[in-house]
């Protein structure tokens, strides 16, 4: 899952410090939770390092590791962005300035302060930066291993380091897509079952047109489940799945409610077959060119649980398509 970026430029971690934590370091890392939290926390390490080198370390751990507190925190949640904002709106500012200034030989300190206040600017922002980042990355990784968090924040730079700063944006880019993907097929079933709850009737209903419609005469139905009628046969040209067609149609549901007409509209239609739905691309490759079939659409072959909303088509709805393949578009 996507983590969000805090505030200004991605400065999410910072340099070395002496920190409240006294947890006990931990010597290996035993679950991917484990390494993808130290992994966390090295690379935003890396980071403000980078890019925020005078930063309070110590600060900015007190802020993370007290976003639970939300009574006792030492900045304004509701401010934070402006802490932020106007800080590194400011530190642009200087650096353009400096560029622009050829004499100019100033190079920043690095912040050496280790202790619980916030006696500087930059002990503020530190510690604004800390807090906004646990409000915002954990309720997207509710999971996340703290300490070793902390550690691997802690650890940059150190030969007792865990991961290599070359593998971390696998490690999370790795993870963070599994879980996005996990998310979205939970999110995908929870649907299916709300679909499930609201249109299980039109569901049994589909289910029994297309039992019905099966043992007509002219229906032929194929593996998947796809039903058809040949109208008229066409010639020798088939498309494939991934061909280009021009046709004629007339899209109806079960109970002859017209969603979709080609035919009404007086003007063909033309797409790739992999743009379209299952049953359309596996019927129209049974298709020569001229010929009209009359396809049986079950729902798993259209739009199952998930139709365009506000039309006549509901979800598990099977759809009826009479179709006119006028040309293969090589």
């Amino acid at each position: 899952m996507k983590i969000k970026s805090i505030a200004v430029l991605g400065l999410i971690a910072s340099v070395a410090f002496t920190s409240c934590n006294k947890q006990k370091r931990q010597e290996s890392l035993k679950t991917e939770i484990d390494s993808v939290s130290y992994a966390l926390g090295l690379d935003m390490a890396n980071k403000i390092k980078l890019n925020f080198p005078n930063a309070n370390g110590a600060a900015f751990i007190e802020g993370y590791e007290g976003s639970a507190d939300t009574a006792n925190v030492k900045v304004d949640i509701e401010n934070i962005d402006n802490i932020l904002r106007k800080f590194f709106m400011k530190k642009q500012q200087e650096a353009a300035a400096k560029a622009s200034d050829t004499s100019a030989t100033e190079v920043e300190k690095v912040n050496t302060n280790t202790s619980s206040k916030l006696l500087s600017e930059y002990d503020t922002v530190s510690y604004a930066l800390g807090l906004d980042m646990a409000i915002k990355m954990k309720p997207s990784f509710e999971d996340i291993n703290d300490p070793l968090f902390v550690q691997g924040y802690k650890e940059l730079g150190s030969e007792n380091v865990l991961l290599e700063l070359e593998g971390l944006d696998m490690i999370l880019r790795t993870f963070f897509m599994k879980k996005q993907q996990k998310e979205a097929e939970k999110q995908q079933k929870e649907a299916e079952k709300k679909a499930n709850e609201d249109f299980g009737q039109i569901k049994e209903d589909g289910i029994k047109f297309l039992e019905e419609n099966k043992g007509k005469e002219g229906v032929v139905v194929t593996e998947s489940g796809l039903q058809y009628i040949v109208v008229k046969e066409g010639n020798a040209t088939h498309p494939s799945a991934t061909d280009n067609v021009t046709v004629h149609y007339h899209g109806t549901t079960p109970d002859g409610t017209v969603f979709d007409s080609s035919v009404e509209r007086k003007e063909t239609a033309s797409f790739g077959l992999n743009q379209v739905i299952k049953g359309w691309t596996e019927g129209l490759q049974l298709m020569g060119e001229g010929a009209k079939y009359t396809f049986f659409i079950p729902q798993e072959l259209a739009y199952g649980a998930n139709p365009r909303g506000g039309g006549p088509i509901k979800p598990f709805m099977p759809l009826v398509f009479d179709v006119e393949l006028i040309s293969v578009n090589k």
